[in-house]
């Protein structure tokens, strides 16, 4: 046996483990986005959607009344923090069996929403009943975490 066979098969054999290892990195890479685009998209993402369109629902109330009162205010209140209560657990928790990172990430915008909306609500000096007022106070904070959120996870899922 001559040099160039052995240094031949020293490379066909260093080409095989690094296949190999390619091989399990890739799989595991996959396996990972697999798991979140099934949970995701195909089991939980409708309770997504209900509870932007729950949260709308309930909220398009203040636009309607000019003279809302602090008992309204404070049954609205209540109501969307159920909505949210329920999104944590049908939506947002699933997320802690697949990245702990990504779930407190979103819990945090989900927070921070529900505080802009109720910093909204209670504020005196807020009109929510103007439609300028509730589209940038609500509405489009509603938007921008929705977006956000799906942002999030699909970066996380890639």
């Amino acid at each position: 046996m001559n040099v160039l066979d052995v240094i031949y098969k020293i490379a066909m054999i260093v080409i095989a483990i690094a296949n190999i290892g390619f091989s399990v990195y890739i799989f595991i890479t996959n396996h990972k986005r697999d798991l979140t685009k099934t949970l995701v998209l195909d089991h939980i993402s409708p309770y997504f959607y209900v509870f932007f369109e729950n949260l709308d629902k309930e909220l398009s109330v203040l636009k309607d009344k000019k003279d809302s009162t602090t008992k309204q205010k404070q049954t609205i209140q209540q109501n969307i923090q159920r909505e949210e209560r329920a999104f944590e657990q049908q939506f947002i928790d699933i997320f802690l069996c697949i990245d702990k990172d990504l779930h407190r990430e979103l819990k945090a915008k989900i927070d921070a929403l529900m505080d802009g909306i109720s910093e909204a609500i209670f504020d005196e000096g807020i009109n929510l009943y103007v439609e300028n007022q509730y589209n940038d106070k609500i509405k489009n904070q509603m938007i921008i975490t929705k977006s956000d959120i799906l942002n999030l996870i699909l970066k996380r899922s890639r």
